[in-house]
C-alpha cells in the first residue's frame, strides 16, 4: 500500500510541475480534457489515483 501513496505522489507532483511550467491553471488543464476542475485537482493533489485514460488525455491534449 505504501508504494500506491508515493507512486500516487510522484504523478501529482509530476502533473503540477507540467502545468506550472506551461503556465496553465488547473482550470485550463481540466478544460482541456474535459474533466471538472475540482477533479484535477484531486489527482494533482495525489488524492484520487489517476486513471490510465486521464493519463492519455493529457499526453495528447494540447491543454496539457
Amino acid at each position: 500500500m505504501e508504494k500506491r501513496k508515493k507512486f500516487n505522489t510522484i504523478i501529482a507532483d509530476n502533473l503540477k510541475n507540467i502545468r506550472l511550467e506551461k503556465k496553465l491553471t488547473q482550470k485550463d488543464v481540466a478544460n482541456g480534457i474535459n474533466i471538472t476542475p475540482r477533479c484535477y485537482c484531486y489527482y494533482e493533489k495525489g488524492e484520487r489515483e489517476v486513471p490510465l485514460y486521464v493519463i492519455c488525455l493529457l499526453y495528447t491534449s494540447d491543454a496539457a
